[in-house]
């Protein structure tokens, strides 16, 4: 059987179906929305786009960050 995807093992249905309902669990994003599809996509792309970072966010910086989400 060949991928859908194009790469990596062949993933089941409901295989599928499931991490699409934990990403929307997470992100509060529904991605039966096109609009929600396209943010997700965005941010991967950004995601995938960003320089390595080898240094390590400063503790105060996190908490903000925490605290402000």
């Amino acid at each position: 059987m060949g991928t859908a995807h194009g790469r990596g093992p062949d993933l089941h249905v409901n295989t599928v179906h499931y991490r699409v309902q934990r990403i929307e669990h997470f992100t509060g994003r529904d991605l039966s929305r096109p609009a929600d599809r396209f943010d997700l996509w965005t941010v991967l792309l950004c995601h995938d786009n960003l320089p390595p970072s080898d240094t390590k966010v400063p503790a105060a910086r996190a908490r903000r960050a925490r605290s402000s989400s």
